[in-house]
């Protein structure tokens, strides 16, 4: 068990793309992220790549092992949050207090999120950031914060 409080959060650099590309060879948490990833591994290197030198990206650390991440995807009004942690380190409040970092860190606004409805855990973790329920959809939910 990790203490939320010890994790630190940074926008990722071209030196983490090793660890990056361990963290997301899950398949099942990337899926549970809503993200949809080519099998190719030279593609996916390059989006990472591009990821990573736009500044859409930030890690999660914990005593420099990264567990996790959180994307900001720019949109045509603000930008879409999405966020996976490897699930040893899930429902301990590290993604919450994490969001919580990276929202103090941008001034982009507003953020978007869309969550499955079944995935209480990420809902949770929205609402906890001041995040407000704008709409449901087909089976996601959507938030807003301005």
């Amino acid at each position: 068990m990790v203490n939320a409080d010890t994790i630190k959060v940074r926008l990722l650099q071209s030196s983490d793309l090793p660890a990056l590309e361990r963290l997301y060879q899950d398949d099942q948490l990337v899926e549970q992220a809503g993200l949809v990833l080519d099998a190719n591994p030279e593609f996916k290197r390059m989006v990472f790549a591009s990821w990573v030198d736009h500044q859409f990206l930030w890690g999660i650390f914990s005593h420099q092992l990264l567990i996790g991440t959180i994307n900001l995807f720019p949109q045509e009004q603000g930008v879409e949050i999405g966020y996976l942690l490897r699930p040893a380190y899930q429902h301990q409040g590290i993604m919450t207090k994490a969001v919580g970092q990276v929202l103090k860190k941008t001034t982009v606004r507003p953020i978007f999120a869309k969550v499955r409805v079944e995935n209480t855990a990420s809902k949770r973790v929205l609402q906890k950031n001041e995040f407000k329920l704008e709409a449901t959809e087909q089976g996601w939910f959507r938030f807003l914060k301005n």
